[in-house]
């Protein structure tokens, strides 16, 4: 069995909405998703 060590939240979106965010917010994009 695992287990994760840590607590953790999951955030869910549709796909369309995620792309419109990373979109508006091109900073945050480049911190997030650095590649």
């Amino acid at each position: 069995m695992l287990e994760a060590r840590d607590d953790l939240m999951m955030l869910s979106t549709p796909m369309e909405e995620a792309r419109r965010w990373v979109e508006e917010h091109p900073i945050f994009n480049r911190s997030f998703l650095p590649y």
